[in-house]
């Protein structure tokens, strides 16, 4: 009796639990109606959720671990632990011991790969060739199961560590957010050096650096803390055939993470002011507010309200008044830094000279501003148009790339149900008035930390990671008091109902070419057309160039165009604003031959955005206050690049050397002096004078659509004598090698190699970026890993104006110019033997990885529209560049290989930039440039 009740119920419990875990299982996220892929959620038995996307028009697969530990983690003893694992991490497994394998296995066939280290997570990525999927993530997976933490990579990895911490010493950023972190309460978990350095990661007393990696690898590195994402063309089933397959081998550990719930600043220390001196001619006044944590509120984002209307740039906001009475040139608001406990909302403002001077009176212009979003209360057709235009961007959402994509979603399986994984960013569900008040509350005075950064600014203390100056101090009680206080300004208004909010999302119909057609509209103005039929959405692309030869004829002449177009852009900033937050963005910008604007997003209204556009351009009347701003941010613009990384110093060197026309920094400083308002007000009408249109018209547009927009231009060709503006050429290298030095202020040394072909044309392309393809990986691999020369190591085909070039690049905190300069020709002498080595069969793997970077699929219209703009300005009319340069790459032997390798050193220009950490390298600041043909 007993056991024939008893077996009924065992069956029926087995039966439930089949059931729960098959409903577990079945959940899937909810997808906007433009999305055509697969998704299956998985819950593997040792507590790894795993989200698999079925792609089947993507060409590439991709993967990402998101490990739920982070720099909050790292022991008082090894600042920068967490991250320093995560570079462990790629050095090496049990079953694939060699440091380079999963590197080397990416690469070779067509992916890429990385990882990133963040306050409360750690995520790794990569993508590759669907073929190879099984067999990258068998090595990705390992890296979770058994690394070895192999001794000598230990000690030679916290050089890298090391490295990366020195190249970025001198950036802005980095020094400010190491400030903040000084000034919060220090025993937040959120407080401490996250980079690491020598100092930190080193033996400590019964404590050796290699074993606090493993206790901190097995204490925090458990599969329930691991959420992954999989996408590719692969079917759902064999996606979860391949997850199970890699990851049920990861150990679940029991250890807890701990949950301090602290604020960010101890009690009674704000409000005050902190003042951060920049090594770039930067000033900017940040206000930023203590509020409780949002994340699980993403059902109303309350934040969201608040910071759209202060962060809003249309008539009536903050910024436009702050603009008009000279103390600001840009402003934004958002919610960022912070834990599950309370996050910061910050409102950072770009100060003008007078602003700087003047922030005090900017600080009570916010407070007017919180005080008139009070004083009107929380409006539901704010909400409602907030609502509407997170519907559209969510409904219309395309594709992004598939590796960001994986990164994106296996970070979301952390933070929002499974049904709300993909939508939990965009929508806003439920309009809750409360919870608004409370963030408005939370922008008191009382409740404030000001930061000012400027380079003038001397501190009496000193940031001890970055050494960086800085001060802090309290606010005045009678400052306080003006700021709660006093009338609104009458400028100053809510935002008014958004004029470019689509309302129409039919598709247009009719024919459509398999590339774009040429249609004739004006004499002057040459149209390119084709209407979208394959991504279906109610989205277009136009795109137009204006070019005269009087733009970039000169020095001169290249300043006053960019100062006229960034006039232009500022002028109309508060028309745009709208539109772009309505999903209708628009792009104005200068090049070598003249002038590109773009208008993306929403078909319907694309008219209107262009039509005001183009008067902008015909209006132009600056006043001399706003010529004088621009004058000053294009000056700073210029200074602050003498300020850059030194690598991307070396690289510009480069382009300013092979291209014809470009004009260095100091050229242009000089020739800027010289500008007044005057000069610019005779220039740009005749800009105009001689010149011509080309345009392209792609997406969600018939063949009337495109021709209506084109008609726009109309206004720019009135009076202009139309004249066809070739392309600028590019300058050949001597046969003797050419070498520069720069004088970069900073501690580390950077050197880039440029080889330059011989000759122009596909087949030397081909020849080019297949050498990168079989080198970059051991280059990456020999410099970095095994030498530790830098951290910033590679190498890529550069192909300036289309005619090809090889570059090799290394940044270091420690090693002289001389040396890397011989390290890298040393690696080049190599590969000749590497190169003859290869057989028929690596060679057709190299060239299948190749052509898949080459010829992968566009994800989106824009991306296509890009693509076909590409095409149309280096005169590629039948829109098959790819295809043929693809057609010479699977031409290539291994003899031209053999050929090219042999003749790399008969054009090379290297550029130096000697670390003034480094006196000895004083000498090479003499070297002069060696004359080139």
């Amino acid at each position: 009796m007993t056991h024939s009740l008893r077996q009924p119920f065992r069956y029926l419990l087995v039966c439930g639990l089949l059931l729960c875990t098959s409903l577990v299982q079945a959940q899937v996220p909810i997808t906007s109606d433009n999305d055509p892929r697969g998704y299956r959620f998985l819950a593997l038995d040792n507590g790894l959720r795993v989200l698999l996307i079925n792609d089947p028009t993507s060409d590439k697969s991709a993967a990402s671990m998101n490990v739920k530990v982070g720099s909050a983690q790292d022991p008082s003893t090894h600042a920068g632990l967490a991250h320093f694992l995560e570079h462990m991490l790629f050095l090496g497994t049990e079953k694939y011991p060699q440091a380079d394998e999963y590197q080397a296995f990416i690469s070779e066939h067509g992916g890429s790969h990385n990882a990133f280290t963040a306050q409360d997570k750690t995520n790794y990525f990569f993508d590759i060739d669907p073929r190879y999927l099984e067999a990258a993530l068998d090595r990705f997976s390992q890296f979770f199961i058994a690394p070895l933490f192999t001794a000598k990579y230990v000690d030679r990895e916290r050089h890298a560590v090391h490295s990366e911490y020195q190249s970025k010493f001198k950036e802005d950023g980095r020094r400010g957010y190491s400030v903040l972190k000084q000034v919060m309460a220090p025993n937040h978990p959120l407080a401490g050096f996250s980079v690491g350095s020598l100092e930190t990661l080193q033996d400590r007393p019964g404590k050796p650096l290699r074993q606090a990696l493993i206790d901190f690898y097995q204490r925090y590195y458990s599969s329930h803390r691991m959420t992954a994402a999989l996408i590719g063309p692969q079917p759902l089933d064999e996606l979860e055939r391949l997850a199970r397959n890699a990851f049920t081998a990861i150990d679940r550990r029991a250890a807890p993470l701990a949950q301090a719930k602290l604020p960010l600043f101890a009690d009674g220390t704000l409000p005050q002011t902190l003042k951060i001196a920049t090594i770039k001619d930067q000033k900017n006044l940040s206000l930023s507010f203590p509020i409780p944590a949002q994340q699980h509120l993403y059902r109303s984002k309350p934040a969201h309200y608040v910071t759209a209307i202060l962060g809003d740039e249309g008539e009536g906001s903050l910024l436009s008044l702050l603009k008009q009475q000279g103390l600001a040139t840009g402003l934004s608001a958002g919610v960022g830094f912070g834990d599950e406990y309370q996050q910061l909302l910050d409102v950072s403002i770009d100060l003008t000279e007078a602003g700087y001077t003047r922030y005090p009176e900017i600080i009570d212009h916010f407070f007017q501003t919180v005080r008139l979003i009070r004083q009107q209360g929380v409006q539901e057709r704010l909400f409602r148009e907030q609502q509407q235009i997170a519907d559209m961007r969510f409904r219309f959402r395309e594709p992004s790339k598939a590796t960001y994509y994986a990164m994106r979603l296996a970070g979301n399986l952390d933070e929002y149900p499974v049904e709300d994984l993909i939508r939990g960013d965009y929508l806003l569900f439920d309009f809750e008035p409360a919870q608004i008040t409370t963030v408005i509350n939370q922008l008191r005075p009382e409740n404030m930390l000001i930061t000012l950064s400027a380079p003038d600014i001397t501190g009496n203390q000193r940031d001890p990671w970055f050494d960086t100056d800085y001060s802090l101090t309290p606010v005045a009680e009678h400052q306080l008091a003006q700021w709660r206080q006093g009338p609104v300004n009458s400028a100053l208004r809510l935002p008014p109902p958004n004029p470019y909010l689509a309302s129409d999302f039919s598709l247009r119909t009719g024919a459509s070419s398999a590339v774009p057609s040429s249609i004739s509209v004006m004499p002057g103005l040459r149209l390119w057309h084709q209407r979208d039929s394959e991504f279906s959405t109610p989205k277009a692309d136009f795109f137009f160039n204006f070019r005269s030869p009087l733009a970039n004829d000169s020095v001169r002449h290249h300043l006053l165009t960019r100062l006229y177009i960034a006039l232009v852009n500022e002028s109309l900033n508060r028309e745009t604003y709208p539109a772009h937050v309505a999903g209708l963005d628009s792009r104005l910008y200068p090049h070598m031959r003249g002038f590109s604007a773009r208008v993306s997003g929403f078909s319907g209204k694309q008219g209107v955005l262009l039509r005001n556009l183009v008067q902008g351009l015909r209006d132009f009347a600056p006043a001399p206050e706003g010529f004088a701003i621009e004058m000053r941010k294009l000056k700073q613009e210029l200074e602050n690049s003498l300020k850059d990384k030194p690598y991307h110093q070396t690289l510009e060197q480069v382009y300013q050397q092979v291209l014809v026309g470009q004009w260095s920094t100091q050229e242009q400083l000089a020739e800027l002096e010289t500008l007044t308002v005057n000069d610019l007000l005779a220039f740009w009408p005749q800009l105009y004078k001689n010149g011509e249109i080309e345009a392209l018209a792609h997406g969600n547009l018939n063949n009337e659509d495109a021709i209506r927009l084109a008609e726009e231009l109309r206004p720019l060709l009135n009076n202009t004598r139309v004249v066809a503006v070739p392309h600028r050429g590019i300058k050949l290298l001597a046969s003797a090698a050419a070498e520069i030095a720069l004088d970069v202020d900073h501690n580390d040394t950077a050197v880039t190699l440029y080889y330059q072909a011989q000759q122009a044309g596909n087949t030397m392309r081909a020849n080019y970026g297949l050498l990168n393809q079989i080198l970059s990986a051991s280059f990456y691999n020999q410099l970095r890993t095994e030498q530790q020369l830098g951290y910033i190591v590679f190498s890529s085909a550069m192909p300036i104006m289309e005619h090809p070039g090889l570059i090799f690049v290394v940044q270091s905190p420690s090693t002289p110019a001389a040396k890397l300069v011989a390290a890298i020709e040393e690696f080049i002498g190599e590969s000749h033997a590497r190169i003859a080595a290869i057989t028929e069969q690596e060679l057709a793997q190299h060239k299948q990885s190749l052509l898949i970077k080459l010829l992968k699929k566009d994800q989106k219209l824009n991306e296509r529209s890009q693509r076909y703009w590409k095409e149309i300005d280096n005169g590629h009319t039948e829109f098959n560049s790819r295809e043929q340069l693809a057609e010479a790459i699977r031409n290539v032997t291994l003899k031209d290989l053999q050929d090219t390798i042999r003749t790399l050193n008969s054009k090379k220009l290297t550029v130096l930039a000697p670390g003034h950490s480094q006196p000895d390298q004083a000498p090479i600041l003499e070297a002069r440039l060696k004359p080139a043909a």
